[in-house]
């Protein structure tokens, strides 16, 4: 489980299956990359491999994760490490699991600093006025 509330960026490249992600330094804090352990990237959840070492991570990604995410189109990517059953909730309570790629159609500034996105989704049915959703990975409140 996630929170959408993202802690770093990585640099991402993907060759073939297999997607490596630098770290940012200082980023994983006194806690090693431990194999198996779950980190959301652009939030979705993946697993570490055990080739995973200092600060550089790897995982395996399926066709169905290629087919249904952004990840590997982009070089810098969002990360957020899986929540700790002692951790704080700050954004949403996220799985990590994509149900499909939106598109951007526009990005306007509100009258109080803050940002309108209208995103384009391929299932609507699936969201609902004032429910949550990830873009990039980052935590957001739906408002039509």
């Amino acid at each position: 489980m996630f929170t959408g509330i993202v802690t770093g960026v990585g640099r991402a490249s993907l060759s073939g299956h297999r997607l490596s992600v630098e770290l940012p330094d200082g980023w994983l804090g006194d806690e090693p990359l431990r194999p198996g352990e779950s980190i959301a990237i652009d939030g979705v959840c993946l697993t570490v491999l055990p080739e995973s070492s200092g600060g550089t991570a790897h995982f395996d990604l399926s066709e169905e994760t290629l087919k249904k995410t952004a990840i590997g189109r982009r070089e810098r990517v969002h990360l957020e490490r899986a929540l700790r059953a002692m951790d704080r909730l700050g954004g949403h309570v996220v799985q990590g699991h994509v149900d499909g790629v939106g598109e951007v159609l526009a990005t306007r500034e509100t009258e109080d600093g803050g940002r309108t996105v209208t995103v384009r989704v391929p299932q609507p049915e699936f969201l609902v006025d004032k429910g949550s959703v990830t873009l990039d990975g980052v935590s957001l409140t739906i408002v039509d």
